[in-house]
């Protein structure tokens, strides 16, 4: 990865330089802001604040679509940078490349974001370290925070490949659209206890009761397996498509 990363280092920093670019990573500060100085009343707590806001409608749903308008971007750039391409032999290779850039764009972004949010959210609850159970669960709030954010950056990360790979199938227009109907179905779900295995992706941005801790832990990890096998078949599917997708 670290030789890719270098490969790709002057298309990176073409990405980064657009406005579109810019602008995103604006947004993406600016939703690190407010979740690092967002309270827990009646009594500050950090690892609780993180969950609360992490499994927020109005964080998942910000998000989402910043880290989709970030794909999108990623993949136009992409595909506009025609000496790139030129040097690429096939379309599965064309598609590897850019799976690993919008990984690398969207990482950076992550990263980004988890720095300015921790930092702003340590200094706005200095010494608010206290930790409460989780459910029933053998875990307190602390543990549960880092395995919800790894589960949380893997989805996203997956679900980018996906909309990367669906932009090379169905183009820019009805990717959007399709992610604009899992945007618009999310706020009429309301997730509650967790009896049997959840199909749906905003389950697992929710902070649900599994009735124990390893329920969720299986249930997580095969969700994210499930979703890397969806990821493949598209990927299939789109490199042996005859249609090859023009320059934008």
């Amino acid at each position: 990865m670290k030789k890719k990363w270098f490969k790709n280092k002057a298309l990176i920093d073409a990405i980064t330089k657009t406005t579109r670019f810019k602008v995103i990573f604006f947004f993406v500060i600016i939703i690190a802001l407010i979740g690092g100085l967002t309270d827990t009343p009646p009594r500050k707590e950090l690892f609780t604040a993180i969950l609360n806001y992490h499994s927020s409608f109005i964080f998942t749903v910000g998000f989402s679509l910043v880290f989709l308008l970030a794909t999108l971007n990623t993949c136009l750039e992409f595909y506009a940078n025609d000496t790139y391409l030129i040097r690429l032999k096939n379309k599965k290779k064309v598609l590897k490349h850019l799976i690993i850039l919008v990984l690398q764009i969207n990482g950076l972004l992550f990263l980004c974001y988890a720095i300015v949010y921790i930092l702003v959210l340590n200094i706005n609850m200095l010494d608010c370290y206290d930790t409460i159970p989780i459910f029933q669960y053998s875990i307190k709030s602390n543990i549960y925070s880092i395995f919800f954010a790894i589960r949380a950056y893997l989805l996203i990360m997956i679900f980018m490949v996906i909309n990367t790979i669906l932009f090379v199938i169905l183009k820019e227009n009805k990717t959007i659209i399709i992610n604009l109907i899992y945007l618009l179905i999310f706020p009429i779900y309301d997730p509650l206890v967790a009896i049997h295995f959840r199909l749906l992706p905003w389950d697992y941005f929710s902070v649900i009761n599994y009735g124990c801790f390893a329920k969720e832990l299986k249930y997580s990890i095969f969700y994210i397996l499930l979703l890397i096998i969806v990821s493949i078949l598209l990927f299939i599917f789109a490199t042996k498509k005859k249609t090859e997708r023009k320059s934008l």
